[in-house]
């Protein structure tokens, strides 16, 4: 299954890992696994399932509950999404990616006092993530913070040129 995987041959992967399940059917691993598989043919609802049935063995898998909020995110489940990345954070709270998505998240619900502070956190655990400076940038100016965009975008400049460029256009468009 996992060669499978590998290979992006995720139709056939499904079906070894079903068949790793009935063999050991306590394995959160392979539920994970399994999740992954549904996750890149698409089948959102069949990943939720997969990913929950991790937890359900391993209720501190800090990356089932990550990769569940993926999921919900994929099928517009978007408090859910929020509930799984803060879950994940829980366990971690070092989780670079679900701090970050977590801000992403925020920031398309308009709620930018909460995508600043995830992306703080994800600054905080990798102080050159360009992206997370880009949005945290655009955080601040949709709230009206030009001169904190503006420190964003000095801090962008040293990491990644086209990041600041685009949040340098939006400051001054």
């Amino acid at each position: 299954a996992d060669a499978y995987g590998k290979l992006g041959h995720w139709t056939e992967a499904v079906g070894s890992y079903k068949k790793a399940i009935q063999l050991k059917p306590d394995n959160e691993v392979f539920y994970i696994n399994l999740g992954l598989a549904y996750y890149n043919l698409s089948r959102w609802s069949e990943a939720v399932e997969s990913y929950k049935q991790a937890i359900s063995i391993k209720p501190d898998f800090a990356e089932a509950h990550y990769n569940l909020g993926m999921a919900y995110g994929e099928l517009g489940r978007v408090e859910e999404e929020i509930e799984s990345y803060i879950k994940a954070i829980s366990i971690n709270p070092d989780f670079l990616k679900a701090h970050y998505n977590l801000g992403v998240v925020y920031i398309g619900l308009e709620r930018f006092e909460e995508s600043i502070e995830s992306f703080k956190q994800a600054i905080r655990i990798k102080p050159d993530y360009a992206e997370a400076h880009a949005n945290i940038g655009m955080a601040y100016l949709s709230q009206g913070d030009k001169n904190s965009a503006l420190q964003e975008y000095e801090i962008l400049k040293k990491m990644n040129a086209d990041l600041a460029k685009k949040l340098f256009d939006l400051i001054y468009k």
